[in-house]
């Protein structure tokens, strides 16, 4: 049993930012908040309807975050398709595992070393303020 338990089956919504429909992007913004009490800005890409726009909008929050080498717990896993990256998610206390949710698929643990997201996983970023714990 993990934190990440109680946002499965959370339905994925285009620009959803709270708990009755999240995108991938709002999904890592209200665990953040909730789990590990860390701000997440909305991102002013949030009227584009692009998961890729939302992901390079994340990637331009690195003042906030490090990049690392190993995932922990609530880092964020940033995922490549199409050589792009436009998929974030958020690591939880499992090896391995992430939470996120995606279209038409509802929110979800799944494990980055699966067949599916093996060869996708780009790069994990760690908030500032956990990198000294």
């Amino acid at each position: 049993m993990t934190w990440a338990n109680k946002y499965i089956g959370i339905p994925y919504v285009i620009l959803g930012r709270d708990a009755s429909g999240l995108d991938c992007y709002g999904l890592i913004r209200h665990v953040m908040a909730e789990e590990f009490h860390i701000s997440m800005p909305l991102l002013t890409t949030d009227g584009a309807r692009s998961p890729r726009a939302l992901t390079r909008e994340f990637l331009s929050l690195r003042h906030s975050f490090v990049e690392v080498e190993n995932a922990q717990e609530g880092d964020i896993l940033i995922f490549k398709t199409m050589a792009q990256p436009n998929h974030v998610a958020v690591a939880i206390g499992i090896k391995s595992y992430f939470l996120h949710t995606e279209p038409m698929k509802n929110a979800c643990i799944e494990s980055w070393k699966s067949p599916m997201w093996i060869n996708l996983l780009d790069s994990v970023w760690r908030h500032k303020s956990k990198c000294h714990e």
